[in-house]
């Protein structure tokens, strides 16, 4: 980490240096209730990604299919289907953001409440009352140190958390190549709506991308400090 740069760890540490336990314990409460919140969000956005998907693919395959969602209804020919794939390039920028302010928050959750127990061996028991996440998209999660008993049957969940994650991921960039395909060689192929959804969809994945990257290395850097 740069010198003279602060991490999440150094915050949490000097601005509650001072505190006492129910400063501490207010923090917590509204921590975790900022976490609760950004896991909905992550579940409700992937699960409208997987409905958008799912009705991009059946428009397409069933030319009679018409598909509504919320006030929005597109059925293949239709102007708004060339807009679905940028909706769900949105949708995974949004779900990549909120997972980075996840596991921002889950580390100040874990080392606070640490603190609020008392000493830095109880930072383990946080994960207990964290609130649940999804199988399918779980980024940074806490696992117990390699005594625990414990250990093995929760580094196998973080493994098949991390597969089911790899596979969404490479999921939705297949269906952005394939529905661009499918739009390109329809009767959108040069319409102005086409290109500005295709440049909105790669706009949005490229931030995403830099933004997990830029994310990751910085937490790995937090961890060697």
């Amino acid at each position: 980490m740069p010198e003279g740069k602060q991490n999440i760890l150094d915050l949490i540490q000097g601005s509650f240096a001072d505190a006492d336990e129910e400063k501490v314990s207010k923090y917590l409460d509204r921590l975790y209730a900022a976490i609760s919140d950004y896991t909905k969000n992550i579940r409700r956005d992937s699960l409208l990604v997987l409905l958008l998907v799912t009705a991009f693919e059946l428009v397409n395959s069933s030319p009679g299919t018409q598909f509504s969602v919320a006030s929005f209804s597109f059925h293949k020919g239709s102007v708004v289907l060339q807009f679905v794939p940028a909706v769900v390039a949105y949708l995974f920028l949004q779900i990549i953001t909120d997972s980075i302010r996840l596991a921002d928050m889950g580390i100040a959750f874990r080392h606070l409440f640490g603190r609020w127990l008392g000493g830095k061996g109880y930072l383990e028991t946080s994960g207990f009352i964290m609130p649940a996440t999804p199988l399918y998209w779980n980024i940074k999660q806490s696992l117990p140190s390699r005594d625990v008993i414990q250990y093995h049957r929760y580094a196998r969940q973080y493994s098949t958390s991390s597969w089911f994650t790899g596979v969404l991921v490479a999921g939705i960039l297949a269906f952005e190549a394939h529905a661009y395909y499918v739009l390109y060689s329809g009767k959108f192929s040069h319409d102005i709506l086409w290109l500005i959804s295709l440049c909105f969809t790669l706009a949005c994945l490229v931030i995403s991308t830099i933004n997990f990257i830029d994310w990751y290395l910085t937490a790995q850097a937090s961890l060697l400090a």
